[in-house]
C-alpha cells in the first residue's frame, strides 16, 4: 500500500504517525498553548476526538500548559522585544493563551506599573535611533505602552536633556 504525502495509514501506534505523537513533535519544538496545537493538529486532518484525546495525555503529562506557556512568551517578548501591556495582551491572545491567562500573565509582568519598562524601551530604542520626541511617541505606542507611561518616559527624558544628561536614569 502506497500512502501519499496528505493521508495518513487507519490505525498506527504512537509513533510519529499519530495525533499525541505529531503533538509530541511540534512540543518538541517549541511550547505551544492548547488553542494552538489544536488547530495545527486539526490542519494535519486528525479527527476531533483524536486532537483532543491527545490534547488531554500532552497536559497529563505535564507538556501543555498555557500559563506557563504563556509566561515564557511575555518574558521574551517583554525582556527582548520591549513591548508594553497592550502588545503583549494581543499578542497572547492572538496565539491561544486565552483572555483570563492573557490578563492574569499581563498582570504579573505589569505589577509595578508600565513606567520602568517603558523607559528600557526607549533607552533601547534611542540605542539605535536619534533623538526625536514624536518619533519615540509613537514607538512605544506601537509597542504597547500606555499614553501615561510615555509621557513619563518623555518627561523624565526632558529633564535629562535639560540638565545636559539625557539618559534615562532616576529624576533628579
Amino acid at each position: 500500500m502506497v500512502i501519499g504525502r496528505n493521508e495518513r495509514p487507519a490505525s498506527s501506534p504512537a509513533g510519529s504517525g499519530s495525533c499525541f505523537g505529531k503533538a509530541l513533535d511540534l512540543l518538541s519544538r517549541r511550547p505551544h498553548f492548547r488553542r494552538e496545537l489544536e488547530n495545527k493538529l486539526l490542519m494535519r486532518d486528525f479527527s476531533s476526538s483524536a486532537v483532543e484525546s491527545a490534547l488531554d495525555r500532552a497536559t497529563e503529562c505535564g507538556l501543555l500548559n498555557d500559563l506557563e506557556c504563556a509566561r515564557d512568551l511575555a518574558r521574551v517578548r517583554v525582556e527582548r522585544r520591549h513591548e508594553g501591556p497592550a502588545k503583549l495582551y494581543a499578542v497572547l491572545n492572538r496565539r491561544g493563551a486565552g483572555a483570563d491567562t492573557a490578563h492574569q500573565v499581563v498582570a504579573e509582568y505589569f505589577s509595578d506599573g508600565e513606567d520602568e519598562l517603558s523607559r528600557q524601551a526607549a533607552s533601547h530604542w534611542l540605542g539605535r535611533n536619534p533623538w526625536d520626541r514624536d518619533r519615540l511617541a509613537r514607538h512605544l505606542h506601537r509597542k504597547g505602552f500606555s499614553a501615561g507611561a510615555i509621557l513619563s518616559t518623555l518627561e523624565r527624558l526632558r529633564v535629562g536633556c535639560e540638565n545636559q544628561n539625557p539618559t534615562l536614569g532616576e529624576a533628579p
